[in-house]
């Protein structure tokens, strides 16, 4: 059995802590189902989403009783789940094309050198690479090995958040080659960046999960013209 505790601080830096337990099992059937698909991008994202959706349980629950314990509104407890992800340290997870210890530069011209193989959170990032089908970890592993990269991050957000009812997406980019959790907040003021959805049309504000200390609509990589609803 998994015992998981972690303790952080949010943007105001009040302390926060949870605990929860997963299984050996649970690991495995996580682990199994993504080794086992062959999909890209919005179907690879739901499909993932779907399987972990009841072992989310335990981490759902934890997240419960923080909202009542702090008695935290509809932005605080959004705000204490993004900086609950944030916290776990950064490691790369690399994909069959690409590994650790070496460096590529991709088709737009970005430069990428990726850490020696350690697979653990660490700081400076740790990596971890032949992670099929896609470079993206499962919303489980993540919670149990806490080892992930962008889109393994908002994979989670999404899946936590959206049991309790959040209008959230993930929102991608193809030049950064970079993912970032999208959320539609109408209360909140700002002139926050956004994706745009093909259908609706509606503004999401982007929420960067890689580092600490960064808010709604802070980001270094905004630049980027081509950012857009993957999964919603």
């Amino acid at each position: 059995q998994f015992k998981k505790y972690f303790r952080w601080r949010n943007l105001k830096g009040k302390a926060f802590k949870i605990k929860f337990y997963y299984s050996e099992k649970d690991l495995i059937s996580s682990r199994n189902y993504r080794n086992s698909l062959n999909s890209y991008s919005t179907t690879l994202y739901r499909q993932l989403h779907r399987h972990d959706a009841l072992m989310l349980k335990p981490v759902i629950e934890a997240f419960k009783g923080l909202k009542i314990k702090y008695g935290l509104n509809r932005y605080e407890f959004l705000e204490a789940v993004v900086t609950f992800i944030q916290s776990i340290p950064y490691t790369y997870i690399l994909d069959p094309g690409r590994a650790c210890g070496t460096t590529i530069i991709n088709s737009k011209g970005y430069k990428h050198s990726y850490p020696d193989l350690n697979c653990k959170p660490n700081i400076p990032p740790g990596c971890c690479d032949n992670v099929k089908p896609w470079g993206l970890y499962a919303p489980i592993e993540f919670l149990i090995q806490e080892t992930g990269d962008c889109d393994t991050r908002t994979l989670l957000a999404y899946s936590i958040l959206e049991k309790f009812n959040y209008d959230i997406a993930i929102v991608n980019s193809n030049k950064m080659g970079h993912s970032m959790l999208g959320i539609y907040v109408p209360f909140v003021p700002g002139n926050g960046h956004f994706g745009l959805t093909a259908v609706s049309r509606k503004k999401y504000y982007l929420w960067e999960l890689t580092a600490t200390g960064l808010n709604l609509g802070d980001n270094y990589d905004f630049y980027s013209n081509d950012w857009l609803v993957t999964y919603q």
